[in-house]
């Protein structure tokens, strides 16, 4: 499990992306391929937990992390690690599992496309800052109906939803940054404050003041 207690990463498990904010945990279960982008500068923490000790059921996704959990993540970081033998080490154990069970899940997330077209577009948008999808379009080759049919039949949602989402994402990294909410909108592409802020609570369920 990672938990950034500073800084923004973008992850990619299994062709789907995640963004894990501050004061957020990142559960990626064991033998599951993955790759971290480091969107700012990040204090992570990484936990590992023997199999024994998990429910099957628990797959991957971002948490909210209560104050609780938080303190006790870093108990154990400062113990290095943990010993089933040991009461305390147990009880401490027991609470981790307990608060994963009941944390908050965010929902944020993007899927990849398949198909190498599209897959080849979306990752222009993920990781060109000033991406254009009319400019990137043009470049990838693929008609806007080709494009559209495919996203959504792969994706779930159309190229600029998708590129919405990425946007959004850069927006509240900077946010992260200790950027302004007016800096903050004109990185994510938005020419209004007030229409950034309404986009950024729809998709993160919570307002900028609240990062």
């Amino acid at each position: 499990m990672l938990y950034s207690e500073q800084g923004s990463i973008r992850a990619e498990v299994a062709g789907v992306l995640r963004f894990v904010s501050p004061r957020r945990a990142f559960w990626i279960p064991a033998g599951i391929a993955h790759r971290l982008e480091m969107l700012n500068a990040v204090q992570l923490q990484t936990l590992y937990f023997h199999p024994d000790h998990l429910p099957a059921s628990l797959e991957s996704r971002v948490m909210q992390v209560t104050g609780l959990l938080h303190e006790a993540m870093l108990r154990v970081c400062e113990l290095g690690w943990l010993d089933a033998r040991e009461q305390p080490h147990r009880i401490l154990l027991d609470l981790i599992l307990a608060e994963l069970a009941q944390a908050s899940r965010e929902s944020v997330e993007l899927v990849l496309p398949q198909d190498p077209r599209a897959l080849r577009l979306a990752n222009h948008l993920l990781h060109a800052s000033d991406a254009d999808l009319e400019s990137e379009l043009l470049a990838s080759g693929l008609s806007r109906r080709t494009a559209e049919r495919l996203f959504v039949r792969e994706t779930g949602v159309s190229p600029a939803r998708w590129l919405r989402w990425v946007r959004l994402t850069r927006g509240q990294a900077a946010l992260v940054n200790a950027s302004s909410v007016d800096d903050a909108a004109r990185i994510a592409g938005y020419d209004s404050r007030s229409a950034f802020v309404s986009a950024f609570i729809q998709t993160f369920g919570y307002s900028p003041a609240e990062l």
